[in-house]
């Protein structure tokens, strides 16, 4: 299998949930939206709406990052969807990820990336249409609150110990705050 074929990203993803295997998926059709806001993207969709079905979700893929797929690489897309899902789900020992870039970069590129994956999860719990802010428990609304705070942060941060602490406690913030969202409005019936 050649890299960037559909096949071949598949074939990553079933091996690995990677940043750097979406990132590189995405690039391949020129769109404006990265690996993490992409999956924050996902990620605000199901935690407001699980149960949606894969024809919906290809018609959210296209609008999202304005492309069109393949059966093939709309399992890419698929594969990435049911490994989110199951990584919310209350019987998956709490394994679900910020799909950020790891380590190794930059860390005023990991909390942009961060910055841009909290963007997208507010996007995608509201384009589920479900929730407004006054029917949200208390713990939800705050969680978007700061998740939208989260999405501000657009300057650099220095490389730093202290730095890098707080960014992985914002990160398991986050991540944390997903699944009480997901727990609390992932499998309610819709409010209208």
């Amino acid at each position: 299998m050649m890299p960037g074929s559909w096949r071949w990203y598949l074939t990553q993803l079933m091996n690995k949930f990677d940043c750097d295997a979406i990132s590189q998926f995405l690039s391949a059709y020129d769109t404006e939206i990265g690996a993490p806001e992409f999956h924050g993207l996902m990620t605000g969709y199901l935690c407001a709406n699980t149960s949606s079905s894969a024809e919906v979700r290809l018609g959210l893929y296209q609008d999202w990052l304005e492309a069109r797929f393949d059966a093939g690489e709309v399992d890419v897309l698929e594969k990435l969807c049911v490994n989110t899902q199951q990584s919310l789900d209350e019987f998956s020992d709490f394994d679900f990820r910020v799909l950020v870039p790891n380590d190794d970069l930059p860390i005023t590129t990991r909390s942009l990336a961060l910055s841009h994956w909290c963007s997208g999860f507010l996007s995608g719990f509201g384009s589920a249409g479900r929730y407004d802010e006054g029917n949200l428990a208390e713990e939800v609304s705050e969680a978007l609150t700061d998740f939208s705070k989260i999405a501000a942060m657009a300057k650099d941060v220095p490389d730093g110990e202290e730095n890098e602490v707080d960014l992985l406690e914002i990160s398991e913030y986050v991540r944390i705050a997903v699944l009480l969202i997901f727990t609390e409005c992932g499998d309610s019936k819709p409010v209208h």
